[in-house]
């Protein structure tokens, strides 16, 4: 995915299609608008970091290596396909389409009930203030403000 940062209005048509070949460009009004973006492409890594977990949890459980990476992958790529050209309201929508009670709505609850959002809203922080060259040393882990 790719951020273009100059106001939307000032970017030719030209510009954001040459983006959106690599990815998708999303032009917005100001700076502070593209730093929040950028920060979003710093979860990359936690991605890979779920999809790794979860491999890893297969194959703890005795599913072959090749399995459960061919697994992984595919399950990851079909799920990320349905929020690829998400709208205002899509990823709410997505979110509140799992079964109340189903197995789906478990891992949500227990992730919250975990804090597991919560941590990643604070992650996206510290990210965006190392953006903005100030790192504030009270966006630490956890585990380091006590």
């Amino acid at each position: 995915r790719v951020s273009v940062g100059r106001a939307a209005g000032d970017v030719s048509a030209q510009v954001v299609a040459m983006f959106d070949a690599l990815g998708k460009a999303v032009p917005v009004p100001d700076e502070g608008q593209f730093k929040r973006l950028q920060s979003i492409t710093c979860l990359m890594g936690d991605l890979y970091s779920r999809e790794l977990a979860a491999q890893t949890w297969l194959t703890d459980n005795g599913v072959d290596a090749a399995a459960a990476a061919a697994y992984v992958g595919g399950v990851f790529a079909t799920i990320t396909t349905d929020s690829a050209k998400a709208g205002p309201e899509t990823l709410k929508e997505l979110v509140a389409e799992q079964t109340p009670g189903g197995m789906n709505e478990m891992i949500i609850s227990e992730q919250r009930a975990d804090g597991a959002y919560e941590s990643l809203a604070h992650s996206l922080d510290s990210v965006h203030s190392r953006l903005c060259g100030a790192h504030d040393a009270s966006l630490a882990p956890a585990s380091r403000r006590g």
